[in-house]
Parts: C-alpha cells; sequence; structure tokens
C-alpha cells in the first residue's frame, strides 16, 4: 500500500517554501495585496495538511493543492503581470503531483493547469489590449504543459506499474517466506515432536523395563508361593485323606452306635412292658393282702366272741355244779383254742400288717422304677434320636469331606498350571525387560 500521507506532507512544505519565496517577491515589488492573498492561500493549504492529514483524507487534500498550487501561480501571474514563467510553474504544479502516484489527480492538476494557462492568457491579453505574447508562444507553452504531463503520466504509470509488480514480487516473496517459514516450522514442530516422541519412548521403555522387572519379581514370587503353595497342598490332601477315613470311622460308629441304641430301645420298652405287668402283679399281692387281712380279723372277731362263749359257758357250768363239770373242761379248753387263735390272729394279722406295708413299699418302690424306666425309655428314645441324626450327619460330613477332597486335588492341580504359567511368565517378563532395554538403547542413539 502507497503511503500518500508523507508525499502531501513533503508538498506543504514545499509550497510553504515556494509561497514565502512570492510573499518575498511581491513585498519587494510593494504589491501587498498579491503578497498577502497568497500567503493566505499557502497559509490555508499547508496549516491544515501539516495538522490533520491522514489516510482518510490524503486524496482530498491532494485534489485541494492541485487546484491551490495552480491558483498561486494564476494569481502571482495575473498580479506581475509576467506571462512567461507561469507555464513552468504550471508544469513544476504538475510534476509536484506526481509525488501522489494517483494519475486521476495528475489528470485533474494538468486541467487545471492548462485551464489556468488559457485564462491567464486571455486575461492579460484583454489587460493590454493584445495578445499577450506570439501565438506561437502559447502553442509551444501549452504544447509543454500536454507534453510534461504525458511524460509524467508516463512516469506515473511506470512507477505504478513498478510499484505493483514490486509489490506482488514482494507478496510473492513474502508468500514464499512465509511458506519457507511455515516449511520450518512445521520441521521443527516435526523435529520437536520426534524428541518428544523419542522421550517418550525413552520413558516408556524405562517404564517397560521397570514394569518388566516388577513382573519377572512379581512372577518369580508368585512361582515359589505357587511351589510351596503345593506342597501345603499335598500336605492338606494327605490330611485330608486321614480326615476322610477319621470321619469314615466316625460314621461306621455312628452307624453301629445307632444300632445299639435302637436294641437298647427295644429292651427298654422291654423292661418297661415287664415292670407294668410286675406292677399288675403286686397290685393283686396287695388285694389278696387286704383279703386276708379282712379274714384274719373275722377270725379275731370269730375267737374273741368264741372266748366270750367259752366264758359264759364256763359260768353256767360252774352254776352246774357236777353236772356241768365236763362241760366246763370243754369250755375252758375251748376257751383256749380261742385264746390261742386270737393269738394266731394278732400274730398273722402283725405279718400280713407287715406284709402290706412291704407290699406298699414294693409298689413305691416299683411305681418309681416304672417312673425311671420310662424316663429312661424317653432318654433311649432322644438317644436314638440324636444318634440317628449323628449317623446322619457323619454320613454328610464323610461326602463333604470327600468333596472337599476331590477341591483340594483340583485346587492342588491349578496350582501347578499357575506355577508353571508364573514360570513362564517369569521367563517372557525377563524377554520384555530385555526388549525393553534394547528400545532405551535406541531411542538414546536416536536422541543423540
Amino acid at each position: 500500500m502507497i503511503d500518500r500521507v508523507k508525499p502531501l506532507k513533503r508538498c506543504a512544505v514545499i509550497l510553504g517554501g515556494a509561497g514565502a519565496l512570492f510573499v518575498l517577491m511581491y513585498l519587494l515589488q510593494g504589491s501587498l495585496l498579491s503578497g498577502g492573498l497568497i500567503l493566505l492561500l499557502v497559509a490555508a493549504l499547508v496549516v491544515p495538511v501539516l495538522a490533520t492529514a491522514n489516510e482518510n483524507n490524503v486524496m482530498a487534500f491532494a485534489r485541494l493543492y492541485a487546484v491551490g498550487i495552480n491558483l498561486i501561480v494564476f494569481i502571482a501571474a495575473i498580479s506581475t503581470g509576467n506571462y512567461l514563467p507561469s507555464a513552468p510553474l504550471y508544469i513544476c504544479a504538475i510534476a509536484l503531483n506526481t509525488l501522489f502516484l494517483d494519475r486521476p489527480l495528475l489528470d485533474l492538476c494538468t486541467g487545471v493547469s492548462a485551464g489556468s494557462f488559457l485564462l491567464e492568457t486571455v486575461v492579460l491579453s484583454l489587460r493590454g489590449g493584445a495578445l499577450v505574447a506570439p501565438i506561437i508562444l502559447v502553442v509551444e507553452c501549452l504544447a509543454a504543459i500536454v507534453v510534461s504531463y504525458v511524460l509524467m503520466r508516463s512516469t506515473v504509470s511506470f512507477s505504478l506499474r513498478y510499484l505493483e509488480e514490486a509489490h506482488q514480487s514482494r507478496e510473492e516473496a513474502h508468500g514464499l517466506l512465509e511458506k519457507v517459514e511455515s516449511g520450518q516450522r512445521e520441521e521443527q514442530e516435526a523435529f520437536q515432536r520426534q524428541r518428544q516422541l523419542m522421550a517418550r519412548m525413552d520413558e516408556i521403555a524405562n517404564e517397560v523395563a521397570m514394569d518388566a522387572q516388577t513382573l519377572s519379581n512379581q512372577a518369580e514370587t508368585l512361582a515359589s508361593g505357587a511351589t510351596e503353595q503345593s506342597a501345603s497342598m499335598a500336605r492338606l490332601d494327605g490330611s485330608a485323606g486321614q480326615m476322610t477315613e477319621g470321619v469314615r470311622d466316625t460314621a461306621q460308629r455312628a452307624r453301629q452306635m445307632r444300632e445299639e441304641a435302637q436294641t437298647m430301645q427295644t429292651h427298654a420298652a422291654e423292661g418297661a412292658g415287664h415292670m407294668e405287668e410286675m406292677l399288675q402283679a403286686m397290685g393283686e399281692i396287695q388285694e389278696s393282702a387286704l383279703a386276708i387281712e379282712r379274714v384274719m380279723k373275722l377270725i379275731d372277731s370269730i375267737a374273741f366272741q368264741t372266748n366270750i362263749l367259752a366264758l359264759n359257758a364256763a359260768v353256767e357250768a360252774a352254776r352246774a355244779g357236777t353236772a356241768g363239770k365236763g362241760f366246763a373242761v370243754v369250755a375252758d379248753e375251748v376257751r383256749a383254742l380261742a385264746g390261742k387263735s386270737a393269738e394266731a390272729a394278732q400274730s398273722t394279722g402283725a405279718l400280713i400288717g407287715q406284709c402290706m406295708d412291704a407290699v406298699r413299699h414294693g409298689n413305691q418302690v416299683a411305681d418309681e422304677t416304672a417312673a425311671s424306666l420310662s424316663a429312661i425309655r424317653a432318654s433311649v428314645d432322644v438317644v436314638a434320636q440324636h444318634t440317628t441324626e449323628i449317623s446322619d450327619m457323619a454320613g454328610e460330613q464323610r461326602q463333604m469331606v470327600e468333596d472337599i477332597q476331590a477341591e483340594i486335588q483340583s485346587v492342588s492341580q491349578v496350582i501347578h498350571t499357575s506355577a508353571a504359567s508364573a514360570q513362564e511368565s517369569a521367563a517372557t517378563s525377563r524377554s520384555l525387560q530385555q526388549r525393553a532395554e534394547q528400545l532405551h538403547g535406541l531411542s538414546k542413539g536416536q536422541s543423540g
């Protein structure tokens, strides 16, 4: 992009200097009006440019200059009446606009310059009453202005074309430079990525080596542990076998104990039956003893009555005297026999009482024995039930122990397989560690 602000300010400085010369010239000539007018025009053109010119208003100021400079030359020529110097000044005004490298501005300035020159010729000719200069001179001046315009326009066109080509070349060079810089950046980025990749590979190799070492140690530990576990499982298998044999013996003894309990339960039932029969017999004995006791009481009563009757008979025999002496003897014998019968009845009653006491005690003991036998029978039933449960549980325990032994053998097989796998894993880990060390060496060589 062409910077036109600086040429405009340079043009303002040139215009200011030229205006100052014109003002000084007019002051020396005593033309204060012309000098003051030119001073005002120059100030009006120069000061705003130096104060406010920018890219937004530069072309407006340039067009104002294209008109203003020609106006200053026109005023100077009209005020002094000097015709011949004006043509070069118009050409200088046109040349001054070439600083902006703008063809429309150059066309405007040339048009204004040619018009001002023709207007100046007409005004001065009218003022003098005759053509101010020979026609050939006027034509030569116009031709000089036109030729200057053509040359300057060609120069501007060439300069613009040169600038465009230079700008295009600069853009191409800039694009090429950007491509080169982009390629360099991409190459640097690729190199940086490669370095990062190699660094990451190095880190990964170190991590893999460390992990492989850890895995190898763990695999060796696992293999050692698996071997120990295998030995422990072998011992456990042996213990399980012994426990299985013990459980089998326990189950066998539980079956035997159940059979013995059933036999004891049968005997207890038989004993309870016999005890009931004995209780019935004791009851019958007690009833017989009661019957005998009643008979003995009856005999005792008869003996007492017989004794009374014998006593009465003795009394009656005594009354009868000699006739009743024989009867008295018989009565005495009967009374003696009645006394003996009473004594025998009392002795028998005492014995029967003792027998009744023994029978009652026997009944009590028999009842207690029956109760004990019932309790024993109930306990035997409970023992038989518990023995049956123990036998069943022993059978289940034997089955569980056999299942555990089978599981132990299966686990032992798995442990053997795990130990073999752990050894293979340890070997693989050592191989992986070697590969990681080789990769680490390669990454170091690439980064170097």
